[in-house]
């Protein structure tokens, strides 16, 4: 019997946790000390920090030079600054302050109010905080930073600003602009989450490390609003029922044209929500008969509708969310995806030749039906093997690009073979040539392997149903009732549209429906667990390391894969040879790699790679 590693996949979902800010006043961090989600702590810098909701909180008491609030390396993956010993009143916490002063009669006496001056987009405000922005005064009905008065609701519009001069106004946006605002810098690194920055008159905050991402271009910088000395148009929100969003700037006409209707908020069975730009303004385009033109295989796409003439530019480099994704009845419909075109079948036939035959499990539909789930289930993860969604930072040429679109695939499929192997040293065409083979845990295939049911999950929701089996099943060997409880919320969610799954009650699915199976791996290899960047973003060199991660070792590569997966007991072994398994990955890598035609890159092991 192969022993199957437990893998919990629960940081996707952290957003369905709720907390409530407890009512006690807050302790001193202490090292070692066990904290629950919502918990608050004062730091050694005297700042208030709140634990974030689960998975995030089992990181609140671990090691303190990575999780310290306000201090670790990766304190912000664990805590929330609710305040900052610098603030008015740094003893509040992120609930509604019901007793504040608001009578503007006696400003000057900071026992009766608020005031905070100028609003500050890095800056935290409480409840009763007043704030002067665009000439106009605010005052926070509860918690908040980085929301912009005027358009978030935190904001609440009172009649004159707390000050004796109200000529003053003018100098409110001055203060903002030179107080910690910054312009963006491509050569400058911006370490920590939180940082703000002016880019193109909008405030952006950044999400994690980043260093020459472009605002308004990159996932790590998120929008706050426009910057303090341009025009505030948070009033002039889209109507996404009546107008399509699609990065565009006016460009010539191209040759081939074929009409393409765009409904509402929803293009093509990939992609749904654009921004429309011209040149760097964002524009509104009206629902209607567009024409598509693609002049090249490289070019963006042209628009025109009643003689205007934009360019979109191509669907991956669009910013997407999850929301964008077909549903489960249309994953038959998919054809011709950018991975069918890397990875055919006739490919797929040499990876996996063995994958149906003898004792193997994955039998369901042979191996047709094996790759149609796969390439069903791609078609959820747009920014999986798509060269089209590499940035140009990590390659420039278009053939660069599908290289290591392809070592992806290849990469994905050799961890994916190590989770489900049937192949001995003896056995025809080698041992790395039965992956897919074993898709449900060996020796639990007929019940009563029980011990992967938890009945105190942290989610109750989550509890197994009697009579139900939650071993290793699918690509990745998903296992436990509170990572099927996980993924069945997410999948739901996500993907199901009206034909929402219960795999607690019918786990059997994920071996039944191969997009199923192939989507809880994609789900698993392309999403980050804070600290760990997701597999797709290590291996293709998107993740850019941490001084911390330097100095374990953790590059970017094949090697860090291993880590992210299973480090713990593969990584870290020292020496000249690597871990059997880490082994066993790299057999499979170069041997898919050398079958889909790519190369394998650099830094393939983890043996001296510190694990998380």
């Amino acid at each position: 019997m192969r022993s199957k590693k437990k893998i919990l996949i629960s940081s996707i979902l952290a957003a369905i946790f709720c907390y409530v800010v407890p009512a006690n006043s807050a302790t001193t961090y202490q090292q070692g000390k066990s904290y629950t989600a919502g918990q608050i702590v004062v730091g050694t810098d005297g700042n208030q920090y709140q634990c974030k909701p689960f998975p995030a909180s089992g990181w609140c008491g671990m090691s303190a030079s990575h999780y310290a609030p306000g201090s670790g390396s990766h304190w912000q993956d664990a805590w929330t600054e609710i305040s900052n010993a610098n603030t008015s009143d740094n003893n509040q916490t992120p609930t509604d302050n019901t007793n504040t002063n608001t009578n503007n009669s006696n400003p000057g006496n900071s026992s009766s109010s608020n005031t905070s001056g100028s609003w500050q987009a890095n800056k935290v405000f409480v409840g009763g905080d007043q704030v002067t922005y665009n000439g106009k005064a605010y005052k926070a009905k509860w918690w908040t930073k980085g929301d912009t008065p005027g358009s978030a609701n935190v904001w609440e519009l009172i009649e004159s600003p707390n000050t004796d001069d109200s000529t003053n106004n003018n100098n409110t946006q001055d203060s903002v602009n030179n107080s910690d605002n910054q312009s963006w810098d491509s050569n400058k690194t911006y370490s920590q989450k939180g940082d703000v920055v002016e880019y193109k008159g909008i405030l952006y905050e950044n999400q994690w490390w980043t260093k020459g991402d472009t605002p308004g271009n990159a996932q790590v910088w998120k929008k706050i609003g426009p910057a303090p000395d341009s025009d505030d148009n948070s009033n002039n929100t889209e109507d996404t029922n009546n107008v399509v969003k699609a990065a565009v700037t006016v460009t010539g006409l191209g040759q081939n044209t074929e009409t393409v209707i765009f409904t509402s908020i929803q293009d093509s069975t990939l992609v749904k929500s654009y921004e429309f730009k011209d040149g760097t303004n964002e524009i509104n385009l009206p629902v209607g008969n567009y024409s598509i033109i693609d002049a090249s295989p490289e070019s963006s796409k042209l628009l025109k509708l009643d003689g205007e003439i934009v360019a979109v530019t191509k669907d991956a480099q669009i910013t997407l969310a999850y929301e964008n994704y077909t549903s489960d009845e249309d994953h038959s419909e998919v054809t011709n995806s950018e991975l069918e075109k890397l990875l055919p079948f006739s490919d797929f036939e040499k990876a996996f030749p063995y994958a149906t035959n003898g004792a193997c499990t994955a039998k369901n539909n042979g191996l047709k039906g094996l790759y149609d789930g796969l390439i069903a289930a791609a078609a959820n993860f747009p920014s999986f093997a798509n060269p089209e969604a590499i940035p140009d930072r990590v390659a420039q040429s278009q053939q660069q690009k599908i290289e290591l679109a392809k070592r992806e695939i290849a990469a994905f499929l050799a961890n994916v073979s190590q989770e489900t192997n049937g192949g001995w040293a003896t056995a025809p065409g080698g041992k790395y040539a039965w992956g897919l083979c074993f898709i449900e845990e060996v020796g639990c295939q007929n019940g009563g392997c029980s011990q992967y049911t938890d009945q105190n999950p942290r989610n109750p929701a989550h509890k197994g149903v009697p009579g139900q089996f939650y071993h290793g099943r699918g690509m990745i060997q998903l296992s436990w009732n509170y990572n099927y409880g996980l993924f069945q919320d997410f999948y739901n969610e996500k993907f199901a549209g009206n034909n929402p799954i219960n795999l607690l009650a019918n786990p059997g699915l994920v071996l039944r429906d191969y997009k199923i199976a192939w989507t809880s791996a994609l789900w698993f290899w392309m999403t980050p667990q804070p600290p760990k960047p997701s597999a797709h973003d290590a291996l293709l060199g998107i993740w850019r390391p941490s001084n911390d991660d330097l100095n374990a070792n953790r590059v970017p590569g094949f090697g860090m894969t291993a880590n992210i997966i299973n480090g713990g007991i593969e990584c870290n072994k020292g020496g000249n040879t690597e871990s059997y398994q880490v082994s066993n990955r790299n057999n499979f890598y170069t041997r898919l790699a050398d079958i889909i035609g790519t190369s394998t890159g650099d830094n393939l092991g983890c043996r001296n790679m510190r694990s998380y």
